[in-house]
């Protein structure tokens, strides 16, 4: 009786409050999870760093409040077993203590009580001797009285144990429901993970495509570069405080210009597959009143040397190690195309292409009949997968 006046007390009153603030949890939850869903969709490529790192924090957030909610619910569901464990304890005393009452019983019952017959409790008067009669009545009154009293406690601790098993199987239920809801939770959690996960892993690689841009961008606006090296730095940071478990880290192709046939079109090097292509457009481009130039290979090597400074010695440092994992961040080998000699930065005039601008736009109409396609975060970068 004890378990079940105490759930009573505990859950009478703050029910309607617990409810609501569980209901407010879940919106809150759903609204999350919602968000992160619209965020894992996200171009990663196509998008500004300013809407990839929102899409991050998005994830993160949802990450965060499907662990609380799982913490929650491995509280709840061990609070639950713990009450479940005490109702069933509370349940075997009572059952221990009926066996003694129904054991006084036996031992305390006359026949004729056990039978179903009361015992006469009037015993005949003795005249000679008074002492006597008074003490046999004494004593048979006081075996009844007792009797009687034993077989009132056995009926009330019949009705606890009742009462106490039907606790018992609902603390038990409901200790298996909040196991259910943790699992769920957990479930939830994995699943956000591994949405962040997906999305970081998007982020990563266009960290590292961007700062080998930049690598390349230094030669022909270092203005442009120092600024989208300040941009990236900001993503490598956020990236850095994102979760690692499970994440890639596959090492990028190395290329070098030994293993790559090269040719180079008016100033621009690039593989010997795409030469002559390059020289239609630019003839395209003169033709056209554009002054088109720029630049187009480069060698890994000195992006292998600048990892070795900025990441570390091993091959691991050197190959594998995310971006963001660097100090400053830093592309791994073979992560821009341009290693390749497959993609071209292109200047008008001696200037870096900029969107709206009018060889931008030519190049926009045009480029694609060249097979030559433009990344659309970076309006000077054009190569064969618009990568």
């Amino acid at each position: 009786m004890a378990v079940l006046v105490a759930s009573v007390v505990a859950f009478s009153q703050p029910a309607d409050a617990a409810s609501s603030v569980d209901k407010l949890r879940q919106q809150r939850r759903a609204v999350q999870q919602k968000r992160a869903a619209q965020a894992s969709q996200l171009n990663v490529l196509q998008a500004t760093n300013k809407q990839v790192g929102q899409a991050l924090a998005a994830l993160d957030a949802n990450r965060r409040t499907q662990e609380a909610a799982a913490q929650a619910a491995r509280q709840k569901a061990a609070a639950e077993t713990a009450r479940a464990a005490e109702a069933k304890a509370a349940e075997a005393h009572t059952q221990a203590r009926l066996e003694e009452l129904r054991t006084a019983v036996r031992r305390l019952a006359v026949d004729e009580y056990m039978r179903g017959h009361r015992p006469e409790l009037d015993v005949s008067a003795d005249p000679s001797s008074p002492m006597v009669t008074a003490r046999k009545r004494s004593l048979l009154s006081a075996a009844v009285g007792q009797s009687s009293d034993v077989a009132d406690r056995l009926r009330s601790t019949q009705a606890d144990l009742e009462v106490e098993r039907k606790a018992a199987e609902a603390a038990a239920q409901s200790a298996a429901a909040e196991q259910r809801q943790a699992e769920q939770r957990l479930a939830d959690v994995k699943a956000a993970s591994e949405q962040q996960q997906a999305l970081a892993d998007q982020a990563e690689a266009r960290l590292e495509r961007a700062l080998s841009e930049i690598d390349g961008l230094a030669a022909l606006d270092s203005t442009l570069a120092a600024q989208l090296a300040r941009e990236q730095a900001a993503l490598a940071q956020q990236l850095r405080s994102t979760p690692r478990v499970g994440r890639s880290t596959a090492p990028g192709p190395i290329r070098r210009s030994g293993s790559i046939s090269l040719t180079t079109v008016r100033g621009i090097t690039v593989a010997s597959s795409i030469g002559s292509k390059l020289a239609a457009l630019l003839n395209a481009a003169d033709a056209a009143g554009l002054s088109l130039s720029g630049g187009g290979y480069r060698d890994s090597a000195q992006q292998i040397a600048t990892r070795r400074n900025n990441c570390g010695t091993s091959d691991y440092d050197v190959y594998s190690k995310p971006a963001s994992q660097c100090s400053p961040p830093t592309a791994r080998p073979g992560s821009s195309m341009h290693e390749q000699g497959l993609a071209i930065d292109f200047t008008n005039n001696g200037s870096i292409l900029t969107r709206g601008s009018r060889a931008y736009t030519w190049l926009k109409a045009n480029a694609s009949g060249f097979g030559l396609y433009n990344l659309p975060s970076e309006p000077w970068h054009w190569s064969v997968n618009g990568d």
